[in-house]
Protein backbone atom coordinates (compact mmCIF):
# COMPACT_ATOMS: atom_id res chain seq x y z
CA UNK A 1 0.00 0.00 0.00
CA UNK A 2 1.40 3.37 -0.98
CA UNK A 3 1.70 6.21 1.50
CA UNK A 4 -1.09 8.06 -0.33
CA UNK A 5 -3.38 5.02 -0.03
CA UNK A 6 -2.45 4.58 3.64
CA UNK A 7 -3.13 8.25 4.32
CA UNK A 8 -6.52 8.09 2.57
CA UNK A 9 -7.43 4.92 4.48
CA UNK A 10 -6.52 6.47 7.85
CA UNK A 11 -8.41 9.64 6.94
CA UNK A 12 -11.50 7.54 6.23
CA UNK A 13 -11.02 5.51 9.43
CA UNK A 14 -10.76 8.72 11.44
CA UNK A 15 -13.92 10.18 9.90
CA UNK A 16 -15.75 6.93 10.67
CA UNK A 17 -14.43 6.90 14.25
CA UNK A 18 -15.69 10.45 14.78
CA UNK A 19 -19.13 9.54 13.45
CA UNK A 20 -19.25 6.30 15.45
CA UNK A 21 -18.64 8.27 18.64
CA UNK A 22 -21.38 10.69 17.61
CA UNK A 23 -19.21 13.65 16.67
CA UNK A 24 -19.52 15.73 13.53
CA UNK A 25 -16.03 17.21 13.81
CA UNK A 26 -13.08 17.84 16.10
CA UNK A 27 -14.71 20.88 17.67
CA UNK A 28 -17.46 18.63 19.04
CA UNK A 29 -14.80 16.29 20.47
CA UNK A 30 -13.07 19.26 22.09
CA UNK A 31 -16.32 20.33 23.74
CA UNK A 32 -17.03 16.79 24.94
CA UNK A 33 -13.58 16.39 26.48
CA UNK A 34 -14.00 19.75 28.19
CA UNK A 35 -17.33 18.60 29.61
CA UNK A 36 -15.84 15.29 30.72
CA UNK A 37 -13.02 17.15 32.46
CA UNK A 38 -15.54 19.46 34.12
CA UNK A 39 -17.53 16.46 35.29
CA UNK A 40 -14.54 14.71 36.86
CA UNK A 41 -13.44 17.96 38.54
CA UNK A 42 -16.96 18.35 39.99
CA UNK A 43 -16.86 14.72 41.13
CA UNK A 44 -13.53 15.34 42.87
CA UNK A 45 -14.88 18.49 44.52
CA UNK A 46 -18.00 16.63 45.72
CA UNK A 47 -15.85 13.82 47.05
CA UNK A 48 -13.58 16.22 48.91
CA UNK A 49 -16.53 18.19 50.33
CA UNK A 50 -18.31 15.03 51.41
CA UNK A 51 -17.47 12.99 54.45
CA UNK A 52 -15.70 10.23 52.55
CA UNK A 53 -12.95 8.29 54.21
CA UNK A 54 -11.87 6.38 51.11
CA UNK A 55 -8.51 7.63 49.86
CA UNK A 56 -8.56 4.88 47.22
CA UNK A 57 -11.57 6.49 45.55
CA UNK A 58 -9.95 9.93 45.73
CA UNK A 59 -6.80 8.49 44.15
CA UNK A 60 -8.92 6.94 41.40
CA UNK A 61 -10.68 10.24 40.79
CA UNK A 62 -7.42 12.19 40.65
CA UNK A 63 -5.77 9.63 38.36
CA UNK A 64 -8.74 9.74 36.01
CA UNK A 65 -8.77 13.54 36.10
CA UNK A 66 -5.08 13.61 35.13
CA UNK A 67 -5.65 11.25 32.18
CA UNK A 68 -8.76 13.14 31.03
CA UNK A 69 -6.80 16.41 31.15
CA UNK A 70 -4.04 14.85 29.03
CA UNK A 71 -6.62 13.50 26.58
CA UNK A 72 -8.19 16.96 26.36
CA UNK A 73 -4.78 18.37 25.41
CA UNK A 74 -4.28 15.59 22.85
CA UNK A 75 -7.71 16.29 21.34
CA UNK A 76 -6.84 19.98 21.12
CA UNK A 77 -3.60 19.13 19.28
CA UNK A 78 -5.38 16.72 16.93
CA UNK A 79 -8.03 19.32 16.16
CA UNK A 80 -5.39 21.94 15.43
CA UNK A 81 -3.38 19.61 13.20
CA UNK A 82 -6.51 18.42 11.41
CA UNK A 83 -7.23 22.03 10.49
CA UNK A 84 -3.65 22.85 9.43
CA UNK A 85 -2.54 19.71 7.63
CA UNK A 86 -4.69 19.94 4.45
CA UNK A 87 -2.97 23.23 3.55
CA UNK A 88 0.45 21.68 4.10
CA UNK A 89 -0.46 18.69 1.93
CA UNK A 90 -1.85 20.92 -0.84
CA UNK A 91 1.35 22.97 -0.87
CA UNK A 92 3.56 19.88 -1.02
CA UNK A 93 1.39 18.36 -3.77
CA UNK A 94 1.47 21.58 -5.78
CA UNK A 95 5.25 21.84 -5.49
CA UNK A 96 5.71 18.22 -6.59
CA UNK A 97 3.17 18.59 -9.41
CA UNK A 98 4.90 21.67 -10.76
CA UNK A 99 8.04 19.65 -11.41
CA UNK A 100 6.35 16.57 -12.89
CA UNK A 101 7.06 17.60 -16.47
CA UNK A 102 10.01 19.49 -17.92
CA UNK A 103 7.64 21.48 -20.16
CA UNK A 104 6.08 23.22 -17.16
CA UNK A 105 9.45 24.34 -15.88
CA UNK A 106 10.64 25.35 -19.34
CA UNK A 107 7.50 27.41 -19.97
CA UNK A 108 7.77 29.19 -16.63
CA UNK A 109 11.53 29.66 -16.32
CA UNK A 110 12.59 29.69 -19.95
CA UNK A 111 15.32 27.15 -19.16
CA UNK A 112 15.79 23.75 -17.53
CA UNK A 113 18.20 24.92 -14.87
CA UNK A 114 17.78 23.01 -11.59
CA UNK A 115 14.87 20.95 -12.96
CA UNK A 116 16.13 17.52 -11.88
CA UNK A 117 17.13 18.59 -8.38
CA UNK A 118 13.86 20.41 -7.85
CA UNK A 119 11.83 17.47 -9.17
CA UNK A 120 13.53 15.12 -6.70
CA UNK A 121 13.08 17.62 -3.89
CA UNK A 122 9.38 17.96 -4.71
CA UNK A 123 8.90 14.18 -4.58
CA UNK A 124 10.78 13.96 -1.28
CA UNK A 125 8.76 16.77 0.27
CA UNK A 126 5.49 15.16 -0.79
CA UNK A 127 6.60 11.75 0.53
CA UNK A 128 7.66 13.25 3.89
CA UNK A 129 4.41 15.22 4.11
CA UNK A 130 2.37 12.08 3.53
CA UNK A 131 4.36 10.24 6.21
CA UNK A 132 3.67 13.11 8.60
CA UNK A 133 -0.01 12.97 7.69
CA UNK A 134 -0.10 9.24 8.38
CA UNK A 135 1.51 9.75 11.79
CA UNK A 136 -0.94 12.55 12.65
CA UNK A 137 -3.96 10.44 11.66
CA UNK A 138 -2.68 7.48 13.70
CA UNK A 139 -2.23 9.73 16.74
CA UNK A 140 -5.71 11.16 16.24
CA UNK A 141 -7.23 7.68 16.10
CA UNK A 142 -5.45 6.73 19.33
CA UNK A 143 -6.68 9.96 20.93
CA UNK A 144 -10.29 9.15 20.03
CA UNK A 145 -9.95 5.61 21.38
CA UNK A 146 -8.49 7.02 24.60
CA UNK A 147 -11.44 9.42 24.92
CA UNK A 148 -13.89 6.55 24.52
CA UNK A 149 -12.03 4.50 27.15
CA UNK A 150 -11.88 7.43 29.59
CA UNK A 151 -15.59 8.06 29.15
CA UNK A 152 -16.27 4.44 30.08
CA UNK A 153 -13.94 4.66 33.07
CA UNK A 154 -15.82 7.76 34.22
CA UNK A 155 -19.08 5.83 33.95
CA UNK A 156 -17.63 2.97 36.02
CA UNK A 157 -16.30 5.40 38.60
CA UNK A 158 -19.69 7.08 38.91
CA UNK A 159 -21.30 3.65 39.38
CA UNK A 160 -18.90 2.85 42.23
CA UNK A 161 -19.38 6.24 43.85
CA UNK A 162 -23.16 6.06 43.48
CA UNK A 163 -23.14 2.80 45.42
CA UNK A 164 -21.34 4.56 48.29
CA UNK A 165 -23.44 7.74 48.39
CA UNK A 166 -26.72 8.20 50.20
CA UNK A 167 -29.76 8.96 47.97
CA UNK A 168 -29.68 12.72 48.59
CA UNK A 169 -26.02 12.97 47.55
CA UNK A 170 -26.81 11.01 44.39
CA UNK A 171 -29.40 13.62 43.41
CA UNK A 172 -26.94 16.47 43.94
CA UNK A 173 -24.21 14.74 41.95
CA UNK A 174 -26.56 14.03 39.06
CA UNK A 175 -27.43 17.72 38.67
CA UNK A 176 -23.77 18.56 38.03
CA UNK A 177 -23.28 16.10 35.20
CA UNK A 178 -22.91 17.69 31.74
CA UNK A 179 -25.53 16.96 29.10
CA UNK A 180 -23.23 14.82 26.96
CA UNK A 181 -22.69 12.46 29.91
CA UNK A 182 -26.24 12.29 31.28
CA UNK A 183 -26.99 9.00 29.54
CA UNK A 184 -23.79 7.48 30.87
CA UNK A 185 -24.56 8.41 34.48
CA UNK A 186 -28.23 7.40 34.21
CA UNK A 187 -27.22 4.02 32.84
CA UNK A 188 -24.63 3.62 35.57
CA UNK A 189 -27.14 4.42 38.30
CA UNK A 190 -29.68 1.96 36.91
CA UNK A 191 -27.18 -0.92 36.92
Amino acid sequence: MSDQDRFNSLKSDLENALLTLGFANWEAVRQATGQLLGAIVATKRNHLEGDHESTDELSSIMDLEKRIRQNKNDVHNSAREDARFPTTLRQASAFAAYYTTPDTVLDTNGNMERYEGSAEEGEEILAETLKLGIKLKEISLITLKDYEKLREEYKDLMTRLAAEMEPQAQGQAATRVPECLEGIVENAESM
